[in-house]
């Protein structure tokens, strides 16, 4: 099931990507939400696929919260996909929804966090790391707005402190992946939770910079973006 899953979820970003450069508006938003669920399905197939496994894989404490984390991340991803749609077609509410999405956006990693805290072991060293290249990185979008060609107005607060989770984040799935000696699923994890990371400064560009709200910014985006989804949620499959 899971590989079914697979293909339907690149097939339905490959759809998404077409319709959203050559004509934007609703098909873009639809099939951009068509895409964001295809991934949340492909959490669930994953799931499926580690319950019916004929090699009698445990099925343990570890899986059960992984996969209860990553659903519910990959699920407000799906949600903050959709509010960030809804800003380019209700034009009046493009503020609230942008500020909706970066909210559902800070709760998915907020999950993705608390799954790594509740399912892996690894030293105090790595959150330490973690909290000092998120302050670095959180300093960096506060104090160089100039530099990085970009105005946040209103969204500067909320911008500084989603990257610094981002940063956060990603600095963690690196610390557990080398402390884990580099098993599956903690690769797949970091992978995913870069990729992540690319495609969001790609998009601070598109949504605050000026004249990058190109197709090749789009693009960059988007398929940095569902790679890394894809990769988080195939790390259920690993675990």
């Amino acid at each position: 099931m899971f590989y079914y899953a697979l293909v339907i979820s690149l097939i339905a970003t490959v759809v998404f990507l077409v319709l959203r450069v050559k004509k934007g508006g609703l098909p873009g938003a639809f099939s951009k939400t068509g895409a964001s669920l295809a991934f949340v399905m492909l959490g669930v197939a994953a799931v499926f696929d580690r319950l019916q496994d004929p090699a009698g894989i445990i099925v343990n404490q570890t899986f059960n919260r992984w996969s209860l984390f990553i659903l519910v991340g990959l699920v407000a991803g799906l949600i903050g996909d959709i509010f960030l749609d809804l800003k380019f077609i209700v034009l009046d509410k493009t503020d609230a929804f942008t500020f909706a999405g970066f909210a559902s956006f800070i709760f998915c990693h907020v999950m993705y966090l608390v799954m790594l805290w509740n399912c892996m072991v690894f030293p105090i060293w790595v959150v330490f790391l973690a909290i000092a290249f998120g302050a670095i990185a959180a300093l960096f979008i506060l104090f160089n707005e100039r530099r990085m060609g970009v105005k946040y107005g209103k969204f500067k607060a909320i911008s500084v402190v989603y990257a610094g989770i981002l940063v956060f984040f990603s600095t963690m799935c690196l610390g557990i992946m080398i402390t884990n000696k580099y098993a599956d699923a903690t690769v797949m994890l970091y992978l995913g939770s870069l990729l992540f990371l690319i495609s969001d400064f790609i998009l601070c560009g598109t949504y605050f910079g000026e004249n990058k709200n190109t197709p090749p910014y789009v693009l960059a985006n988007h398929i940095t973006y569902y790679l890394a989804q894809i990769l988080i949620a195939s790390s259920i499959l690993k675990i």
